[in-house]
């Protein structure tokens, strides 16, 4: 194999599930990016979340103490549904608060619920960002098109996880995953949920990247 395989995850929405996976790709070495909605951080509730309890300020800095932190907007807003003034406001503020948050440069973002369109693209490129992830599609190639509606290969629960993470191998040797802690739900959950880290670390054909360090196109 002329390289390995470059493996990315990133898990959105900052649910407080989040500080027991944070422990878990920790120990195991795993890097990732955690999409965070900058009000949640704040002491905003969210109604309509199905009694999702999400991270404040203080839980989401030890969590994701040595990850990375990408933009999901401040209030987790479907982005073609509101106007431009709102759309701006959402991306545009959801990235400067989390950057004076984490003291760190907020590269990416990711379209809550996978809902984008042209503005959406454009505002989110305007404000800075270097990339902008919709949801999977399955073992779909990282190379070509717009790097502001790239898409992952696979959700971390996908039954056909480790044939897209085989696949990826023998194509393109870039593998990215994205998940939702929030969707573990009890022990064995999070057992299985750290095999899967655990096995990757472990393949001596396989290491961990972060997102933003891809062969991102101009």
């Amino acid at each position: 194999m002329d390289r390995k395989l470059q493996v990315v995850c990133d898990w959105d929405d900052g649910a407080v599930e989040d500080l027991t996976l944070s422990g878990i790709l920790r120990k195991h070495g795993a890097k990732a990016t955690f999409n965070l909605c900058s009000s949640y951080l704040q002491g905003f509730v969210p109604q309509n979340r199905n009694g999702l309890q999400f991270m404040d300020k203080e839980q989401a800095l030890a969590a994701c103490q040595g990850f990375k932190v990408a933009n999901h907007t401040t209030k987790h807003v479907s982005l073609p549904h509101v106007t431009m003034r709102d759309c701006k406001d959402a991306v545009i503020r959801g990235r400067a608060e989390l950057q004076d948050i984490f003291q760190q440069d907020v590269k990416g973002f990711v379209y809550p619920k996978a809902m984008l369109d042209r503005t959406a693209v454009k505002v989110v490129q305007q404000a800075g960002h270097l990339y902008g992830r919709g949801l999977d599609s399955f073992c779909q190639t990282f190379t070509g098109g717009s790097r502001y509606t790239v898409r992952p290969h696979v959700n971390v629960r996908n039954g056909k996880f480790w044939k897209a993470y085989d696949e990826a191998k023998k194509g393109t040797r870039i593998f990215w995953f994205y998940g939702h802690s929030y969707e573990y739900k009890c022990t064995n959950d999070w057992l299985n949920l750290e095999f899967l880290i655990h096995k990757i670390s472990k393949d001596p054909d396989a290491e961990w990247k972060n997102i933003e360090d891809l062969p991102w196109s101009v």
